[in-house]
């Protein structure tokens, strides 16, 4: 028996995901394109004269009369009657599911769906129906003929396979072309996923387990060439583990089960599941469950635990710890993993028995239990797989670089400029750099930081981005937008406490919109959004890409500058000048000072002196605004009682007589 450790061929298990190797070349095969599987030929599968005259007269025999729709004379013996129930059953079967087989899979009906369009291309409507009706009615009397129930449910399972058609007396063993030696000793890795799967063949995720080491096989099977599809579903090949077939008699199995009068129904429905696994050259050892067989459990367990590490670690390694979306998802999955590690704890303690010979009764119960924290384990995985899902989506969308409609130039480090704004007599830079963690920031950067050489280079091509507000925007542009692309990173380097509050920085944003792509600054935004829709997308925009949004970034530093009160540059010199002590370096050292006022200890005497003109300046300003405040209501009442006076006087004049 294979562990969850082993590897003994050169396919993975079913909880991973790696990439899967090519299958080996058929014989008489040189190239790997000559892996590529023959097409079928389907002419074989045509519904013959004798298929159209057995469904006659299938159809008019009394529904009674078992013996004669089953062709053979009353009294016939079991093997005779056998074989003619397998003559007629594979000559008009109709590879349609009944209409209350929930139990095939929807890969399995496409499959029947493919045979049962080539087998009635030449029939009509009316023959399809026949055909179906005289099928049935046929597996309805071998079945009131005690015909075994092996047979029964192997006429009905037919998959067109050729061999059935070719042996007219006994079950074909070895009727699915054999697999290649490294598919069949693969098979046995999947042994404690199936061992499992068979114990609880009603639990979606031990199925789901299966399907995806199907799914693997299937792609060894085409070489890496074209899977034959219908109606959106991938047909199977022969290679496959046949869950379609295999489930319905597993849960019989485990529903006869413990049943002393259903003896003989739980070994034929054995001894079926024995022969679809040797007919599809699947393990020997997959048809003898043994009630002992608890290791698989605690093998599941074991590989859901290595297969969460495992994406630890590969989260790990695609971006570093300090990255939001990489910490969030790190977090998330060891949150899944402990909820693994209980599983795989629950799972020993249920199948640790203090007596070393437990009763089959005890086991029964303590792997019903197992199952339920497996079923737990799988879920934990399933999430852990979404968090990892999404957090690819994210290093792609982060890692993909947009493309713009205009000029962009790339300079040191990868980074590119791509769009500049003159400020003054200077220019600010709107560059792209990724950071060390993958992710594209975005930032306005003087031209001097930047290289004024590229700068001035960007400014001269055809095409180049000038970051002008060259249009009104509104909110009646709010049908054409889409959705923003990013947000670049702004901060206030100095803030100067005499003008008050800092502004939140008027930062570019790249939006797009049915009509093409735009550079907005975050006021066009608001503009057309609205203040809380506009925060709203750029806060998202700023969370995946680690960035704070504008109206949250404080100053680098500050400052205490008066004379920044004065609009003017000549005003603003002399206003500097009236300050005691100016001097041609006053302000810097003013501003040192103000700088370590703000972090350290006591204001300088000066400063306070200024700092009690500013308040006082204040007090009488907001005096000033209390008392113009009054006179504006005094003046309203006045106004008012005008108003009055002239109404009163009007009536008083349409009531003086002419």
């Amino acid at each position: 028996m294979a562990t969850a450790t082993e590897t003994t061929t050169d396919i993975t298990s079913p909880l991973t995901n790696g990439q899967q190797p090519s299958p080996p070349a058929p014989e008489g095969s040189s190239t790997a394109n000559d892996q590529a599987q023959p097409e079928e030929d389907y002419s074989r599968f045509r519904f013959s004269e004798e298929a159209l005259k057995e469904t006659g007269r299938i159809l008019q025999c009394d529904p009674s009369d078992y013996y004669s729709i089953l062709g053979v004379p009353n009294g016939t013996n079991e093997n005779d009657t056998t074989a003619s129930f397998k003559k007629l059953g594979f000559l008009i079967h109709p590879f349609e599911p009944e209409p209350d087989d929930m139990d095939t899979d929807e890969v399995e009906k496409a499959h029947k769906a493919i045979l049962r369009e080539h087998r009635f291309k030449d029939c009509n409507e009316q023959q399809k129906d026949d055909a179906l009706k005289a099928f049935q009615k046929l597996i309805k009397a071998a079945g009131d003929l005690k015909v075994n129930e092996v047979y029964i449910d192997q006429v009905k399972d037919w998959g067109g396979e050729k061999d059935d058609l070719e042996d007219e007396s006994a079950l074909p063993q070895d009727s699915v072309e054999k697999p290649p030696p490294n598919i069949i000793s693969a098979y046995a890795n999947y042994t404690h996923i199936y061992k499992i799967y068979a114990d609880a063949p009603e639990v979606t995720a031990f199925r789901n387990q299966l399907d995806v080491t199907n799914n693997t096989l299937r792609k060894l099977y085409y070489g890496g060439g074209t899977i034959p599809v219908h109606r959106g579903k991938e047909v199977p090949c022969s290679w496959e583990i046949p869950l379609s077939k295999l489930e319905p008699h597993l849960k019989t199995i485990k529903q006869l089960s413990g049943d002393p009068g259903a003896e003989v129904k739980l070994r034929n429905a054995n001894n079926l599941v024995k022969m679809i696994l040797d007919k599809h050259h699947l393990p020997e050892e997959w048809g003898n469950p043994r009630d002992v067989e608890t290791e698989y459990y605690h093998l599941v367990a074991l590989e859901l635990r290595q297969f969460l590490e495992r994406k630890l670690q590969g989260i790990s390694s695609q971006a570093n710890s300090d990255i939001n979306q990489s910490q969030k998802a790190k977090e998330d999955i060891s949150l899944e993993l402990q909820s693994v590690v209980q599983c795989q704890d629950s799972v020993r303690g249920h199948l640790t028995f203090q007596n070393g010979n437990p009763e089959p009764s005890e086991i029964t119960e303590a792997k019903k239990r197992a199952i339920e924290e497996l079923k737990k384990g799988f879920d934990a995985m399933a999430r852990a797989e979404q968090v990892e899902k999404d957090l690819a989506n994210i290093f792609e969308e982060l890692n993909k670089r947009p493309s713009y409609p205009w000029a962009v130039l790339p300079i040191e480090d990868g980074a590119r400029i791509i769009g500049y704004r003159p400020v003054g007599r200077g220019c600010q830079v709107l560059t792209e750099r990724r950071e060390k963690s993958g992710i594209l920031i975005h930032r306005l950067e003087p031209a001097h930081e930047v290289g004024r050489e590229s700068v001035a280079k960007y400014r001269n091509m055809d095409g180049a981005k000038k970051l002008t507000r060259d249009r009104k925007w509104s909110s009646k542009d709010k049908d054409n937008f889409i959705k923003i692309h990013w947000s670049a990173k702004s901060q206030v380097k100095l803030h100067n406490l005499a003008l008050g509050k800092p502004r939140s920085p008027d930062n570019p944003n790249y939006v797009e919109f049915t009509h093409g792509m735009h550079v907005l600054w975050y006021t066009e935004v608001e503009a057309i959004l609205g203040m809380s829709d506009a925060q709203r997308d750029i806060r998202k925009v700023c969370e995946r890409d680690g960035i704070i949004p504008p109206w949250e970034s404080k100053p680098a530093g500050t400052i205490y500058d008066l004379s920044k009160q004065v609009k003017t540059v000549s005003k603003r010199r002399a206003r500097r000048e009236e300050l005691p002590g100016a001097s041609a370096n006053h302000l810097n050292q003013m501003t040192q000072a103000q700088t370590q006022h703000m972090v350290q200890s006591q204001p300088s005497a000066e400063t306070q002196s200024l700092t009690e003109r500013v308040t006082r300046l204040e007090q009488v300003f907001d005096q000033h605004r209390s008392d113009m405040n009054v006179m504006m209501e005094m003046m309203q009442k006045i106004t008012d009682m005008q108003n009055d006076m002239r109404k009163a006087m009007e009536r008083m004049n349409s009531h003086i007589p002419s």
